[in-house]
């Protein structure tokens, strides 16, 4: 969350305005109706304001005298304008905002909205440049700097390369085509070999259009062509990046378990797969187990169903410290979670899980202020199956056998004699 000071003098749109960045972003929103008003805001406030937002045209600023204001205390201004000409677009450029936002457009106050949280999110943001032409890079720097890009700058391929070694943050990459000893189209595709489009997303850049095709052939995202506007500079990085965190968002979505932040039982299996094949070419050894919370319906049933969440996340947190960071723990599903380990001896698995099955008997999570003690059951198996999903089911054995006799105790089956395995720990 960001505080945003919102300088317009119509009630109904500031209104309109504050209630979508709060209600939808979740920014606090600071509103003046007047420069005048601005002012004053500012001069108690002017270090907790992240953005501005600022009409060119209010009662006592009618010249954007408002936004020419804002702007030079150093805060970062998204300027809002009614009317818009070739000379409007130069006095607001030439104020040092950070991007404008036309007012006449009919999904006005969803647009200024996205664009001031574009801006937020995008604060110091890595964007690497290169460019072999000095003026060139300096002239993409100043514009990218005054979009609050932090800019990472390569004169050639291998410079590129060695600086994203250095800055594996960097959101995003413009890529000249003419590169000495080398070109745009081949350095993009180096890149492509360690990052997905997604990772990083690649603009390329020439003075002649007709190359694009070859860059989007070779990986890039998307296109520039010299000379652009910064307009269409920012629009074009912005959508790219965004686009790039939204894929990743939605993946992280897909994998993980909404309300532990565990990997979920669709991911636990498409990374132990790769494990169990391992180990069936006798590369490693593995331990699968399944963990299941004693009694968890009576949890939420005499405490509600919060209750039951607030347990499953405080487990989640237990069991994520308690194992290797090489190991796997994932919400199998209900009060049951699912383990992976990797080249680990019959008693090292036996202490790891009964050291996590003392700890949760020994954390009584705390739901409004009155405690709720919990216990676990675990089976656990090393015994190599002939599928991934034989372990499971082996594993699920196993922590019935737990259950049967008596819960809150650890069962573990240990491999077979004839395996052979590298050196346990």
């Amino acid at each position: 969350m960001s505080n945003i000071l919102l300088v317009e003098d119509s009630p109904q749109v500031a209104r309109s305005v504050k209630k979508e960045l709060e209600g939808g972003y979740l920014h606090k929103v600071a509103v003046a109706a007047s420069l005048a008003e601005a002012r004053k805001a500012l001069e108690t406030g002017k270090d907790g304001f992240s953005l501005a937002i600022v009409d060119c045209k209010l009662p006592d600023a009618p010249e954007g005298e408002a936004v020419a204001f804002v702007a030079s205390l150093d805060i970062p201004v998204l300027a809002m304008t009614l009317s818009y000409d070739g000379v409007m677009r130069g006095k607001i450029l030439s104020a040092g905002v950070v991007d404008y936002v036309l007012k006449r457009r009919p999904e006005f106050v969803k647009t200024v909205a996205l664009e001031a949280d574009r801006i937020l999110n995008r604060n110091g943001g890595k964007v690497l440049v290169v460019d072999p032409r000095p003026e060139s890079r300096a002239k993409t720097r100043r514009l990218l700097e005054a979009a609050r890009f932090s800019v990472l700058e390569a004169g050639g391929e291998d410079e590129a390369m060695e600086v994203l070694s250095h800055n594996p943050d960097a959101k995003a990459a413009l890529v000249e085509a003419e590169l000495p000893n080398g070109d745009g189209f081949q350095l993009v595709g180096r890149i492509r070999t360690i990052y997905s489009w997604h990772a990083l997303p690649v603009i390329g850049m020439s003075s002649h259009g007709e190359v694009s095709p070859v860059f989007l052939k070779n990986g890039a995202n998307d296109f520039l062509v010299h000379p652009f506007q910064r307009e269409e500079l920012y629009s074009r990085l912005s959508l790219n990046i965004e686009l790039a965190e939204q894929f990743l968002a939605l993946r992280r979505a897909h994998h993980t378990d909404f309300l532990t932040q565990l990997p979920n039982r669709n991911h636990f299996f498409e990374l132990a797969q790769k494990l169990y094949e391992n180990s069936r070419r006798d590369n490693i050894g593995v331990t699968v187990a399944l963990l299941d919370i004693d009694r968890f319906r009576e949890v939420n049933g005499k405490h509600g169903h919060k209750a039951g969440d607030a347990v499953l996340k405080q487990l989640a947190g237990i069991f994520r410290t308690g194992i290797r960071k090489s190991d796997m723990v994932c919400r199998f599903g209900g009060e049951e979670f699912c383990f992976m380990m990797t080249n680990v001896s019959e008693e090292w698995m036996h202490t790891t899980f009964e050291k996590l099955r003392k700890k949760v008997e020994d954390s009584p999570i705390q739901y409004m202020g009155k405690p709720c003690k919990v216990t676990v059951s675990i089976g656990a198996t090393s015994r190599l199956g002939k599928t991934l999903e034989e372990m499971v089911r082996r594993a699920d054995e196993l922590l019935h056998q737990a259950k049967t006799g008596g819960r809150n105790r650890t069962v573990i089956d240990a491999p077979a004699p004839a395996a052979k395995r590298k050196k346990q720990v």
